[in-house]
């Protein structure tokens, strides 16, 4: 999908009071930008919260989301401490199973998050540093030879 950002700039106008300030080109750009990503960010949490479990799944299909996180990917989505997300896949709280019992990694089951407002930003971040990490893994390999 190609989006021509120059376009959707200009559709955005700043308050007058503020023109008058901002004296470059790339300072009025950058602050536009920053205003629509508030507003997308704004229409997003609100879309969120209107739409059922079931389409927030096929969402996340279509985003690679995993099937199941980390105990520190889930502390990092929902803020918590990573105790105490294990004490809640422990005490049934959240689902998903330990590796080797008792002493194993927790491997937590991601649609139970898929409402959580930030989860998709989480997604695409997680994904997007999986991707980083390929390309140099790439690039070390490709030195070697």
């Amino acid at each position: 999908m190609v989006i021509n950002m120059a376009i959707i700039l200009d559709q955005v106008k700043l308050e007058s009071k503020y023109e008058g300030m901002i004296t470059s080109e790339a300072a009025r750009r950058y602050i536009k930008m920053i205003m629509l990503e508030q507003e997308l960010e704004k229409e997003k949490q609100e879309l969120t919260l209107k739409l059922q479990k079931e389409e927030l799944q096929s969402i996340s299909n279509y985003f690679n989301v995993p099937k199941f996180l980390s105990v520190r990917e889930v502390a990092n989505l929902t803020g918590l401490s990573q105790q105490i997300v294990r004490r809640h896949c422990a005490n049934g709280k959240y689902s998903g199973y330990q590796t080797s019992g008792q002493n194993g990694t927790w491997h937590v089951e991601s649609d139970q998050f898929s409402t959580l407002p930030n989860f998709m930003d989480f997604i695409s971040k997680r994904n997007e540093g999986f991707t980083i990490t390929t390309q140099i893994a790439k690039q070390l390999l490709n030195e070697d030879d």
